[in-house]
């Protein structure tokens, strides 16, 4: 104590207190006061420790210890924060847009009371059907794949789903028996038939007919000819 009392000089420690004064030694020693190389320290708290470094002057000078901490700005370009990125947005697609109805919406609704039956024998009961559609010709032993994709199928699904009867006729050339036609344009209408019952048009109003060679719209005496008649044709009543 008698050491500390009578130290003239501040080389040896700068001294740090508790709250913002004079350690007690600083207080009692008045010679230290006087001390050219005494500094006046405001302390970071209770906890500081001695600098046993002479002349030890923390960054920023003296007097930034005497305030708080600085305030980190987070607008300040000095340093700025990491930013999440915008996100991308893809732009989608314009949608295939739907094409206009080819259907007649000006012929008379369907015929409730008509039957399959009737449809079916409309030439011997004179019944005239509301729309016949375009013949899709055949190549020879293709199939009904054909017939599927083209726009009198979709034209006769329409007019099936909107409660209209759909007879759906078949022919061929005259290559071949008799009865193998036959056979040939009544398998062909058949799997008409299921292909519109697959696409939601009920089997009650579709009526499916094979006459073979027996009806040609032209005679058959050569290959182009032979082409006209081997064909399916879709009438609506």
């Amino acid at each position: 104590m008698i050491l500390l009392l009578t130290n003239t000089s501040c080389n040896t420690y700068h001294y740090g207190a508790k709250t913002r004064g004079w350690s007690f030694v600083y207080r009692l020693n008045p010679l230290v006061k006087n001390g050219t190389n005494c500094h006046k320290m405001a302390a970071y708290g209770g906890k500081a420790k001695r600098k046993k470094v002479k002349g030890y002057e923390p960054p920023g000078g003296m007097k930034s210890l005497a305030g708080s901490p600085p305030i980190f700005n987070a607008s300040s370009n000095s340093n700025p924060l990491p930013q999440t990125p915008p996100p991308v947005v893809t732009q989608q697609p314009n949608p295939t847009p739907v094409p206009e109805e080819r259907i007649d919406k000006s012929i008379p609704p369907p015929d409730p009371t008509l039957t399959k039956d009737q449809v079916k024998n409309y030439k011997k009961l004179g019944l005239k059907p509301k729309v016949v559609l375009q013949p899709v010709y055949f190549e020879t032993n293709s199939g009904v794949v054909d017939v599927t994709q083209t726009a009198q199928f979709s034209d006769a699904m329409q007019y099936g789903l909107d409660g209209y009867i759909i007879l759906v006729e078949g022919h061929t050339d005259d290559v071949g028996t008799e009865e193998s036609n036959d056979k040939l344009s009544q398998k062909r209408v058949d799997e008409v038939q299921n292909e519109l019952t697959i696409v939601g048009v009920p089997a009650d109003r579709i009526q499916t007919v094979g006459y073979g060679e027996r009806q040609p719209i032209v005679p058959n005496t050569s290959a182009a000819n032979r082409k006209k008649n081997r064909r399916v044709q879709f009438l609506i009543f």
